[in-house]
């Protein structure tokens, strides 16, 4: 006598495969959406920034990237001592009259201190103090001073 239809480990593996299947698809649609999640929020603003065209906001705007550090969003993307940042630079918007004049950009508005750059003629970094290039607008006490820490 000949068995007509489906043995049972036929339908035993097609219900194992459905359930593969439809584990795939559920984790495609509940676990691909986490890398979003991860974009860092100042590389949104500075994007969006520069979107509208907001010069104050990308130009002169100083956001807090970490604990002690706050740049401007031209800066993170013009800078490379930042890149690690990734905040892309924005070619709708000039920053250049904007960084030369600003007042509170002055090594003494910072309630910084005077230094000659290191050989190189980078800024030296310390761990407890960020050091950075300061525009000519700011007078040094001595020639070749460029860097407030």
């Amino acid at each position: 006598m000949q068995k007509r239809g489906m043995s049972n480990q036929t339908i035993i593996m097609m219900i194992v495969g459905a359930l593969v299947l439809l584990g795939i698809i559920l984790g495609v649609i509940f676990l691909g959406g986490e890398e979003e999640a991860n974009v860092n929020p100042i590389i949104e603003q500075c994007a969006s920034q520069c979107e509208a065209g907001s010069i104050p906001g990308f130009c002169s705007m100083q956001r807090e990237v970490e604990e002690g550090l706050s740049l401007t969003c031209n800066s993170l993307a013009t800078n490379s001592q930042y890149s690690s940042y990734d905040v892309e630079a924005c070619s709708a918007i000039s920053c250049t009259s904007q960084e030369s004049s600003p007042s509170s950009q002055t090594c003494i508005s910072l309630d910084g201190e005077w230094e000659t750059p290191a050989v190189g003629g980078d800024c030296v970094q310390d761990s407890d103090k960020i050091k950075r290039k300061i525009t000519s607008s700011d007078d040094a006490p001595e020639a070749g001073q460029i860097c407030c820490r």
